[in-house]
């Protein structure tokens, strides 16, 4: 939602160019300017981040939560993740999705971001002991939990079949969220 918000903002921005002057006081046109070799095409940028839903879920975090597995494969952009967990016992399984963009260092757009989501949850709250900005609330009887992580430029979303056992999972998942784990 994000990503499409800020497509909608450059979109916009390249729409809303000053007028042409009109064609009485337009400037003389110039001579042609020389034309310039094209530079050298950039060498391809290596992925900020790997993610590894059983790097971030090792198994003692799995067992403590009370979880029996992880899978899940990095999203086509290389900063994104889906961890379908395991082992619940609750109706609903655990879900989590990470995203670690490259504007996650952005501290506007990120405490931006978090409050839209909160906003957007039956009984949003903060949650205070989890990351740099984490809260909770429920979506359609769902638990779903959000943080902005305190080491990374991450933040992660999840649904829970409660807000108890989210909390948990949310506090260990942060725990270990570091530079580290998501190193290419």
């Amino acid at each position: 939602m994000r990503n499409t918000l800020l497509v909608a903002l450059f979109a916009l921005a390249a729409c809303t160019k000053e007028p042409a002057p009109p064609a009485a006081q337009a400037p003389a046109p110039s001579p042609a300017p020389a034309v310039a070799p094209a530079p050298a095409p950039a060498p391809a940028a290596k992925p900020a981040v790997k993610l590894d839903c059983e790097k971030l879920f090792p198994k003692e975090l799995l067992t403590k939560n009370g979880l029996t597995g992880v899978s899940g494969a990095q999203k086509d952009d290389k900063t994104m993740i889906d961890c379908d967990l395991q082992g619940g016992k609750g109706p609903l399984p655990m879900k989590v999705g990470i995203n670690c963009p490259t504007w996650g260092s952005d501290e506007k757009v990120m405490r931006e971001s978090m409050e839209t989501g909160k906003k957007a949850l039956k009984d949003g709250k903060d949650l205070p002991g989890v990351g740099r900005m984490a809260y909770v609330g429920s979506m359609v009887g769902i638990s779903m939990l959000q943080f902005w992580d305190d080491d990374t430029p991450c933040f992660v979303s999840m649904t829970a079949d409660d807000e108890a056992k989210g909390t948990a999972l949310a506090k260990a998942l942060a725990a270990s969220l570091t530079p580290a784990a998501i190193a290419p």
